[in-house]
């Protein structure tokens, strides 16, 4: 594994080098209001020093396009219930907190990102958000309607549940890591019902619960890497170095084939 995340930060380097210190036009969907949403926005900069991040969580939904404009990454960062009504649940709502502007606005930010083809990287809510723009379903409250066979919250806010997750074979996500097992952070309730087209599981809860997901034919879409954990809380953790890298590649290996 250690192996592996060197290849990763070499690979950056030498992007870094032969293009130039070009800087990144990063938007998070939201990385303002306390520490924990600042943690996406130090965790992405650390993986590359020269990066512009923008907060997008306050704008008006009609500033979304040129917000965007020459944006080079997206970031869905975790926060809030995605409302049910988004998935076809409204009578589920009793479950959920809920903040409608933000799921207004990342799929506004989802559209463009989609059309323009620029990578995305989801986590937590971003994963729950994105599965079901592309259509699909979320269990609103996980011990509800999967039961508790992994706890994905504790009680207490301030602890991080740990659990393994399986990591699926013949996907992006093994190939990356090169494990097939690793331990995750785990601060949820709801979870991935329904997994949208076009996409397959690259990990697995012990409880069958979708922890990460990828394209199946990644060809003439965006680049994705969509997460169910918080690897921006898990500072010096080799895998959330491996993908907050393997980002980063992407989106400067998108930037350079737009200009071509």
């Amino acid at each position: 594994m250690r192996t592996i995340f060197f290849i990763s930060f070499f690979f950056v380097l030498s992007i870094f080098f032969a293009f130039g210190a070009d800087t990144l036009k990063i938007v998070f969907s939201k990385s303002i209001g306390s520490e924990k949403y600042l943690k996406y926005q130090q965790y992405i900069e650390k993986a590359y020093k020269h990066i512009h991040s923008i907060n997008a969580y306050g704008i008006k939904l009609e500033e979304a396009e040129e917000l965007m404009k020459d944006a080079d990454g997206l970031v869905l960062t975790g926060g809030p219930d995605v409302h049910p009504r988004l998935y076809h649940q409204e009578q589920d709502t009793s479950f959920c907190d809920i903040d409608e502007y933000r799921d207004s606005l990342e799929f506004a930010l989802l559209e463009i990102a989609f059309r323009k083809e620029i990578p995305i990287f989801a986590i937590c809510r971003g994963l729950q958000i994105l599965n079901v723009y592309m259509g699909g379903s979320l269990y609103p409250d996980i011990p509800t309607f999967l039961g508790t066979k992994v706890e994905h919250r504790c009680n207490d806010p301030k602890n991080q549940c740990i659990h393994t997750v399986k990591i699926q074979p013949n996907t992006q996500l093994h190939q990356w890591i090169g494990l097939d097992s690793i331990k995750v952070n785990s601060f949820h309730h709801q979870g991935i019902k329904k997994l949208a087209d076009e996409t397959k599981p690259s990990s697995l809860a012990a409880d069958g619960l979708v922890e990460s997901f990828e394209w199946i034919n990644p060809d003439k879409k965006p680049f994705i890497i969509a997460v169910q954990w918080h690897p921006e809380r898990l500072e010096g953790d080799t895998i959330s170095n491996i993908l907050a890298n393997r980002f980063i590649q992407m989106v400067i290996e998108t930037r350079k084939n737009k200009k071509k």
